[in-house]
């Protein structure tokens, strides 16, 4: 898991998705729906729910981040 937040994506990316799920889970969707879209995916933890966010194409990322659900390893909320 990545130790830090990346600032830019932080402050000035737009919301990807909104998901319910462990640390270990997101990171590794995001991960993988970064390498799988070409731009940076990252998110962080508010009010107990993983935000996601990209300074990329937002409907691209979400569609990627979505592919990556499986079973019951993280619930969309938004």
């Amino acid at each position: 898991m990545a130790d830090k937040c990346n600032k830019d994506i932080y402050e000035k990316g737009s919301v990807v998705a909104v998901l319910d799920g462990g640390s270990k889970v997101i990171e590794e969707a995001t991960q993988n729906a970064s390498k799988e879209c070409g731009f940076d995916i990252d998110w962080y933890y508010f009010g107990g729910r993983a935000v996601v966010k990209t300074l990329g194409d937002v409907n691209k990322a979400r569609e990627s981040v979505l592919g990556q659900q499986s079973d019951n390893n993280f619930h969309v909320l938004q």
